[in-house]
């Protein structure tokens, strides 16, 4: 878990895959990069099979397609918010061989392939700031499956002990969240394996 902020790169200004590169990307913020070419957030080569959750992807820039995201891989994406990106095709998503598993995720513009999703505005509270505010469609829109325990700011999700009252939310930082206190979540990023995977 981390923040990749303001960087400037040919492709994939904030994450570059290159050939079959498979990492878990989770509760990362990847906001503001500049991609030359392709994929200003992200940019994952063929044969490259990543596991993303519960990231941001906002305000990225690409020059020619995918600000948020260009792939020619096979990612699986839970949680996510990509928002806000901009490039001249493909201002947002870029999927190259449509080959993109997406679930529970905020998409500006969409996708064909994404099941439980929304497109609604995350309602950041701006400046700079990527957490949620009260009112965003993103707060208890996602699922526990693969979910940190914390967010990006150490603070506890919720888990599947919680359902119905409290889901896990969309993004790195979950609203209203408190100081977690939970030493091996805090040391390790234990993901949630409950329930049965979507």
């Amino acid at each position: 878990q981390c923040i990749i902020r303001n960087n400037s790169a040919t492709n994939g200004a904030g994450i570059l895959l290159s050939t079959n590169s498979s990492p878990l990307i989770r509760n990362v913020l990847i906001a503001g990069n500049t991609g030359l070419g392709s994929g200003g957030g992200m940019y994952i080569g063929g044969g490259c099979n990543p596991t993303g959750v519960n990231c941001t992807v906002a305000d990225n820039s690409a020059a020619t397609a995918g600000g948020g995201l260009s792939s020619a891989g096979r990612p699986l994406f839970r949680n996510m918010i990509f928002w806000g990106n901009s490039a001249p095709t493909d201002p947002n998503l870029q999927v190259i061989t449509n080959v993109i598993n997406i679930w529970y995720s905020d998409i500006q513009y969409g996708h064909s392939n994404a099941v439980l999703s929304i497109t609604g505005n995350p309602q950041f509270v701006g400046g700079g700031d990527y957490s949620l505010q009260s009112g965003s469609p993103c707060i208890d829109s996602g699922t526990y499956y693969l979910a940190p325990l914390v967010d990006l700011a150490a603070k506890s999700r919720p888990t599947a002990a919680n359902y119905p009252v409290n889901l896990v939310d969309m993004g790195c930082y979950e609203f209203g969240a408190s100081a977690s206190t939970n030493p091996i979540a805090l040391g390790t990023g234990v993901a949630q394996t409950e329930p049965a995977a979507d």
